[in-house]
């Protein structure tokens, strides 16, 4: 196979799109030094049986061992997360072979984003001290009661963070550090937009988050706010959406 053939050894970047239904090869374990790994389906995604097995799942995470950043469809990281009999009679996850694992980035497909066995795994991965692995959020359409339940599942278990997550055709959410960033579009194909950056953001308890407010807000462009601030706007349920 292709990838059976690949010799390089310096190389520390790979974008992987698996054909419908598998993933080919074996691999073996000549792909230790990649640090940088990303995973996608091929087209048709949206097919069935598009979709990656447990053993393959393995196989790829013990091929690619030294993987620090990978970046995966969050279609598939149950099967990645989820703890399953490995070859010995030792039960661990997938991802488990990536020891050296700094950063996950998840782009979800739709509303298809199952998480559920994500924080699990987090928590089991504390237990032996390390530090907590930061988990990137990437060009998700959604509404905000499917935002406030993942943020809501990993917010403690992880360092989050966001980028491009799209609440509405008018609010997009992006992350830097401490900061908030939150776009206020006039829609979702126009490039001009306002923003109000929150200093302290993981303070603020977003899976309350009125998004109305935002979009009614008077506040100046790129007016920078303490997150505090904000916390009192939990008991706010209704509100006229303004187009700005």
């Amino acid at each position: 196979m292709f990838m059976d053939a690949i010799v390089a050894p310096k190389l520390e970047h790979i974008d992987y799109t698996y054909p419908c239904g598998s993933v080919f090869g074996t691999f073996g374990s000549k792909f230790s030094h990649v640090r940088y790994f990303t995973l996608e389906r091929g087209v048709p995604s949206y097919h069935p049986e598009n979709h990656i097995t447990v053993s393959a799942s393995q196989m790829l995470c013990q091929a690619f061992s030294g993987v620090r950043h990978a970046t995966l469809d969050t279609r598939d990281i149950h099967v990645f997360s989820e703890e399953t009999a490995c070859s010995g009679g030792e039960v661990r996850a997938s991802i488990d072979s990536w020891e050296s694992l700094e950063t996950l980035s998840l782009f979800p497909n739709g509303h298809d984003h199952n998480v559920n066995t994500l924080p699990r795994w987090l928590m089991q991965r504390q237990k032996p001290g390390r530090p907590l692995l930061h988990v990137q959020f990437s060009r998700w359409d959604t509404s905000t009661k499917d935002f406030s339940s993942v943020y809501t599942s990993l917010r403690d278990h992880c360092v989050l963070e966001l980028k491009d997550i799209w609440l509405s055709p008018y609010l997009c959410l992006s992350t830097d550090g401490s900061f908030l960033h939150v776009g206020i579009h006039n829609n979702r194909y126009d490039p001009g937009v306002d923003s109000i950056v929150l200093n302290d953001w993981r303070e603020l308890s977003l899976e309350n988050m009125n998004i109305c407010w935002f979009l009614n807000t008077k506040l100046s462009l790129s007016e920078t706010v303490c997150a505090e601030a904000l916390l009192e706007l939990d008991d706010l349920h209704t509100c006229n959406v303004l187009s700005v």
